[in-house]
């Protein structure tokens, strides 16, 4: 896998992973690569999935934690705004499923405001 990997061949690298990672399910080196592997891909879904367990699991401290979830949320945001979400669900998404600690972040504040600043949501801005 990390020979593939090397070689940019992500879709092989990423089969065998998740083979691997079926069979050993906490191994940290088969962890550590998926999340490689995801970053690569821009797959922000599955890496939001594996952000608990890569921290969880220690193979992320808290600050690298807290900068793959801001990247990972902004990803999020630009995906959703891109899909012209409507006003009301994207408040939701930022009092429901971004982090409060993550509400005063200059780049996750200045991406959000400039949403709500597009669909003429002043005050909420």
């Amino acid at each position: 896998a990390q020979l593939l990997l090397k070689h940019q061949q992500l879709e092989q690298a990423l089969t065998i992973l998740k083979n691997l990672r079926e069979l050993v399910p906490h191994n940290k080196l088969v962890l550590k690569l998926l999340q490689k592997v995801y970053l690569q891909l821009d797959d922000w879904q599955e890496l939001k999935k594996l952000l608990p367990i890569l921290h969880k699991r220690k193979i992320l401290n808290t600050f690298e934690r807290d900068k793959l979830e801001l990247k990972i949320l902004l990803n999020s945001l630009d995906h959703l705004t891109n899909e012209a979400t409507n006003l009301k669900e994207m408040l939701g998404v930022w009092h429901y499923q971004i982090p409060k600690r993550l509400h005063f972040h200059p780049e996750l504040v200045w991406k959000f405001a400039n949403y709500l600043i597009s669909q003429k949501a002043y005050t909420d801005a």
